[in-house]
């Protein structure tokens, strides 16, 4: 006991020391005894011992601190406001907390950041193969091709089949490197060294694979539709829900550390030419520029700029941006927005009616763009067209007969290449006439229009003389024979309203391929109504009437197919592939002239929104 206090060391510590083999009252620090009270589970603790493994002497000092760091931060959220004393045991701290659902968040948290950390190690090798010289002629899948991603700076592209395979293919040899068995319509998206595959395994989840072995990385929860952007070399965005609300999160794979941006959602990002560290983001709030910059372990996100769009709101796809990075080209509602990455000025590139924009590709050549254009009065068989649009000319050359299947312009090869079947061939631009400018385009698409109109309508002859009659024109004769007929005997009071989207809004909880709801709400307006519902994207519209309401008709209308429910015993009719979202433009007029041709009557009302949330209907 004198030897023991010459050290300094009392009674109590002796009877403390003396306990330790039985009395799992240790370790003293109370966040220590937190954890040691909740163990980690053992799949963490798993990741953590493969992730070491790889990891340098000065990295795995850096995690260690790190990993202390999290568990500490673990101890104190679950804790809370209790503090376990120094003496007390294991089983008492299990039996002062009771919120398990906090430890198994911290888990999850933890176990997602090991997940980053080892993506951000395989983001850390070389290209995993060189880049070609020149692009393929062709590359064969083994399966019928739904969809592929080209990684950035390597030789590698990812393929996804409609047998529900993930292959992995060398560019440059055309040789088959992995082939894996995933979900069914998974979206995937392969990093910039073609190292790391990430694959949408349900609306909320992405796994990570090695796109060499198969080897499973890792997975993230929660993550919406289970996509990843990837910005560069070692940093992506995903979204995901934060607070109970659902934020755009930037991941450093170097450090697993995110940062919250100020969106909802970003649907695509893109480098700005000569300015490193800015990128320009394709988000709910329109087109933003940002300036990243990570410092001594810190990452931030500065908002620079935005992009005001010509239109009301920016195109149905992600824009294309040109090969040298100076502009992004998307479809808009009546032709094309085209931004100016450097100023991020924006302008409007009107097609003219009936132009409907559907696809905008990049080409080798930085100052062309391709479009793909619906083109409804086309003797042709096809209802397309493409055009190679010159931004600087401003015109527009027509090119043969379009391309069998989805185009994808690749940088890393400087090529236009198109998905058709089960290959990939380089597609060829062959121009099938003069270029014209888009105002002589768009003034002969106003034209064609008109004249279209004029052949629906019906104008009465005087019985006895071949002149035509100067008086009011009647209501658009009944369609021709196999269109849809004209709505007759509506009520003289009838009040037809119309609601459009380009899309509606995926709730979190819905699952791959699932087609999202608008509610609509309908009062009692005391008139007889006539609902016409268009959208581009497929929606079920969930009509929820109140008590009187008399809904004459249902009109349904859009590029994609669409189900309504809830309309009783409302005769429902389609209106074709027609689609607005506004009550401006072409693509309205030709809603409202369908809506004529059927019911012989214009929308009173319209309502609408880029992505429809729900909609009520009351008196006007």
């Amino acid at each position: 006991m004198k030897f023991l206090q010459r050290f300094g060391i009392g009674a109590a510590a002796l009877l403390l020391l003396a306990c330790l083999p039985g009395c799992g009252r240790y370790p003293f620090n109370a966040q220590g005894k937190v954890n040691a009270a909740f163990t980690l589970p053992g799949e963490v603790l798993k990741a953590r011992g493969v992730l070491e493994e790889q990891l340098g002497s000065g990295a795995k000092k850096r995690f260690e601190q790190e990993w202390e760091r999290r568990l500490t931060l673990r101890a104190l959220t679950c804790s809370k406001d209790y503090a376990p004393a120094w003496y007390a045991s294991l089983d008492e701290v299990r039996s002062k907390l009771n919120d398990l659902t906090c430890f198994r968040e911290q888990d999850e948290s933890i176990g997602q950041w090991l997940v980053l950390l080892r993506v951000g190690l395989e983001l850390a090798k070389p290209a995993l193969r060189p880049v070609p010289a020149a692009a393929p002629r062709f590359i064969v899948s083994e399966d019928r091709l739904s969809g592929g991603a080209f990684a950035r700076e390597a030789g590698v592209v990812a393929l996804t089949g409609t047998a529900g395979a993930l292959q992995v293919v060398d560019v440059g040899s055309g040789q088959l490197i992995r082939k894996d068995k995933i979900n069914d319509n998974a979206k995937v998206r392969i990093s910039f060294n073609g190292r790391v595959v990430t694959t949408s395994e349900a609306s909320q989840q992405m796994r990570f694979r090695n796109a060499e072995s198969g080897e499973e990385i890792g997975q993230l929860s929660g993550v919406l539709n289970g996509i990843l952007i990837w910005l560069d070399r070692e940093q992506a965005i995903y979204s995901r829900q934060v607070n109970n609300r659902l934020r755009a999160l930037l991941v450093n794979f170097r450090d697993g550390r995110e940062t919250e941006l100020p969106f909802s959602r970003v649907m695509a990002a893109y480098n700005v030419p000569d300015a490193p560290g800015q990128f320009i983001l394709y988000t709910d709030k329109g087109m933003s520029k940002v300036e990243i910059v990570s410092r001594d372990g810190n990452t931030t996100a500065t908002l620079v700029s935005e992009g005001k769009a010509a239109y009301n709101s920016w195109g149905r796809e992600s824009p294309a941006q040109t090969a040298d990075g100076r502009f992004l080209v998307a479809p808009a509602q009546a032709g094309l927005t085209v931004l100016d990455t450097e100023s991020m000025s924006t302008k409007a590139v009107d097609l003219g009616p009936g132009s409907s924009v559907q696809m905008v590709v990049a080409t080798e050549d930085a100052d062309k763009v391709m479009l793909r254009l619906i083109t409804p009065a086309s003797a042709t068989s096809s209802p397309y067209r493409d055009y190679l649009y010159t931004l600087s000319a401003g015109n527009l050359t027509p090119l043969e007969s379009p391309a069998s299947g989805d185009l994808t312009y690749v940088p890393a090869l400087k090529a236009l290449l198109v998905f058709n079947n089960d290959r990939i061939t380089r597609y060829e631009a062959v121009a099938a006439g003069d270029p014209i400018g888009v105002d002589q385009f768009a003034a002969d698409r106003r034209m064609a229009q008109i004249q279209r109109q004029m052949d629906s309508m019906q104008y009465p002859l005087p019985p006895e003389s071949g002149t035509l009659s100067l008086s009011r024109p009647q209501p658009p004769a009944p369609p021709s024979a196999g269109s849809a007929p004209v709505l007759a005997g509506l009520p003289g009071n009838a009040r037809i309203e119309a609601i459009g989207v380009y899309q509606g809004i995926r709730s979190p909880r819905q699952r791959a391929g699932e087609v999202p709801a608008i509610p609509v709400r309908v009062h009692n307006t005391g008139r007889p109504l006539v609902l016409v519902l268009s959208s581009y994207e497929s929606v079920t519209w969930q009509v929820q009437a109140d008590a009187g309401v008399k809904i004459v008709a249902v009109l349904l209308s859009g590029y994609k197919s669409s189900t309504v429910q809830g309309t009783g015993d409302a005769r429902i009719m389609s209106l074709g592939t027609h689609h607005a979202y506004e009550p401006t433009g072409t693509q309205y007029e030709e809603l409202s002239m369908a809506v004529l041709r059927t019911t012989g009557r214009r929308i009173h009302n319209m309502q609408g929104a880029y992505e429809g949330r729900e909609f009520a209907i009351r008196s006007n």
